[in-house]
């Protein structure tokens, strides 16, 4: 894939400012300390984790960030408190309101809280969040369902209507300042890992470039927004017609057959044009 560059090498430690002073982290740090799960992460994963940190600014050692490993699956987790932070600290945020969707009887409600009362059917949480854009007040509203998010398991079942809230939140926030939150998703967002490892479909294929075959599970609905996320970040308007080349070349026929291991290779290129990308601007301010 011409248009991508190859990652950079990954044994020189990586050091950068975060909210909570400064942070230095070495591929084997990561390894030892900031992955959660059964198994280690690739060069590639560790490379993608650190790079994640470096770009917007997040200490992993406070669980601003972290790296989950099950089997072949691997995410890379931001804490929901490093969410509300964020929010807090750009200046046109201008604050939220969030609850949850409940049914009363034949009535559909969206109240503030948590608090399911007896007699309600929870359904889902909502959240609408203030900002100013362009000198303009303005808002941004989402609702999210029990059924598409609910895990039935964990914090899930003992906690499911501050759960949900929780994602109604996340994905408001990340809509309202994409710039603050592309590309990072908190873990009441995402399939857990161990169910990812045990139910997420896997494929049996040969690489027609490489020849070798792939095995490894399909890439989830929130990885595929991931890597649309963060190509648009490098290739901007080019970033469909980039992701589109690299599946024909390697014979996928759309994003939604999109292996792991694929999924991780080319994400790992596009971080490397961003830390370019970054590098370049830098340069410029200081010239």
């Amino acid at each position: 894939m011409s248009e991508l560059v190859q990652a950079p090498q990954q044994n020189a430690l990586t050091t950068f400012e975060t909210a909570y002073g400064s942070v230095s982290l070495s591929p084997q740090t990561v390894r030892d300390y900031l992955t959660r799960g059964n198994k280690s992460l690739s060069d590639q994963e560790v490379m993608l984790f650190i790079q994640l940190c470096k770009y917007q600014g997040l200490n992993p050692f406070v669980n601003e960030a972290y790296a989950i490993k099950f089997g072949d699956n691997f995410q890379m987790v931001v804490g929901y408190d490093t969410y509300k932070r964020r929010a807090y600290e750009n200046p046109d945020y201008k604050g939220r309101k969030s609850g949850i969707v409940v049914k009363r009887g034949d009535q559909i409600i969206c109240k503030e809280g948590t608090c399911v009362y007896p007699g309600e059917d929870l359904l889902g949480g909502w959240c609408r969040v203030f900002y100013i854009r362009n000198g303009v007040e303005a808002e941004e509203y989402r609702e999210v369902s029990m059924s598409e998010f609910n895990k039935n398991q964990g914090n899930w079942k003992v906690m499911p209507a501050t759960m949900i809230e929780k994602v109604a939140v996340s994905q408001c926030l990340r809509s309202a300042f994409p710039k603050d939150f592309t590309g990072l998703y908190t873990p009441e967002e995402i399939q857990t890992a161990d169910d990812s490892a045990k139910s997420a479909p896997t494929a049996q294929r040969v690489d027609p470039v490489t020849g070798e075959v792939d095995t490894s599970p399909i890439v989830t609905k929130e990885q595929r927004k991931n890597l649309f996320d963060r190509a648009t970040m490098a290739y901007g308007g080019q970033s469909v017609e980039i992701i589109k080349k690299y599946c024909e070349e390697h014979g996928f026929r759309a994003t939604t057959e999109l292996t792991v291991s694929a999924y991780q290779e080319m994400l790992s290129t596009i971080e490397a044009v961003i830390q370019q990308q970054q590098a370049v601007e830098a340069q410029g301010e200081v010239q």
